[in-house]
């Protein structure tokens, strides 16, 4: 199990991008995550999931679409091969993908599955390896340039209009209202004033840097973030005050904590080889 999860959707299951395909898995249990459903395809890089559907990064295959409906049997309605696509976000009817080392990131219309359109494109001096939409605005982690803000409020036609350059390579941004947290490997967590999305200003710099490897996928909730670290296993921080976060410590995990998403009181860990793992947050969660 390669380790990217998409977000946990309403009927308690968690999908996962595997070397092998897309793993469904029931958690509605969490102590006892069963799978459910798979898709075998080549190399899958990034999943997520929206109404039903299933939104795949598939490299050189580009954005895949899935109907989920029916889990134990996911059947392909339609893809768009016109660009590299290595991480991916949804929202509405368009899919935001992140180019890898096509140094791109770019938008596609999704309204017709079986269609999709690919609109625009954002060029970038290095990989990008994931993006995160929020509102009218994608934050892009470029690896060695920081973390990008791209409008995307005309998809036909998106611009970038923020940086914040960074020390390391930035890996993943969950966004959470005013707030955008950045998980930088060799570097920690970077905590963004994102007030204004075209002036995103750095808050903090929290130094989350030991032998366990580098930072991954990062979610957050509430008071706080969890994020991927490797064999360090999943690092928590409490962000009840986002301007002075507070490093909580490691969980260890079986395998190599690669990605993380959060629902209800646990989060759920893609860890390599030793495919999903639960770990409960920890009582400061609000």
């Amino acid at each position: 199990m390669r380790g990217a999860l998409s977000e946990y959707d309403e009927h308690g299951r968690a999908y996962v991008a595997d070397w092998d395909g897309l793993r469904i898995i029931d958690v509605g249990t969490p102590t006892d995550p069963v799978e459910i459903g798979a898709w075998q395809t080549s190399i899958m890089w990034d999943a997520n999931v929206l109404g039903g559907r299933a939104y795949l990064a598939m490299a050189y295959a580009g954005v895949v679409i899935l109907d989920v409906a029916n889990p134990a049997a996911p059947v392909e309605l339609g893809s768009n091969n016109e660009s590299v696509s290595v991480g991916i976000d949804v929202d509405g009817n368009y899919a935001y993908f992140a180019g890898g080392a096509g140094s791109n990131a770019g938008i596609v219309d999704v309204t017709d599955p079986t269609m999709p359109e690919l609109l625009g494109t954002v060029p970038f001096s290095q990989q990008v390896m994931r993006v995160t939409i929020a509102g009218e605005y994608l934050y892009v982690s470029v690896e060695g340039d920081g973390v990008r803000v791209v409008d995307v409020g005309t998809p036909a036609a998106p611009v970038e209009v923020g940086w914040v350059p960074t020390e390391g390579w930035p890996r993943d941004v969950a966004v959470a209202g005013n707030w955008a947290f950045a998980s930088v490997a060799y570097t920690g967590l970077l905590v963004l004033d994102v007030t204004d999305p075209a002036d995103p200003v750095l808050a903090v710099e929290l130094p989350l840097v030991d032998n366990g490897g580098e930072l991954g996928g990062i979610a957050v909730t509430g008071s706080i973030a969890a994020l991927a670290h490797g064999t360090s296993g999943l690092r928590f921080v409490d962000i009840s005050d986002p301007a002075a976060p507070v490093d909580i410590g490691a969980v260890a995990v079986p395998g190599e904590a690669n990605d993380v998403v959060i629902a209800g009181d646990h989060a759920f860990v893609a860890a390599g080889s030793a495919g999903l793992q639960v770990v409960a947050l920890p009582e400061c969660e609000s």
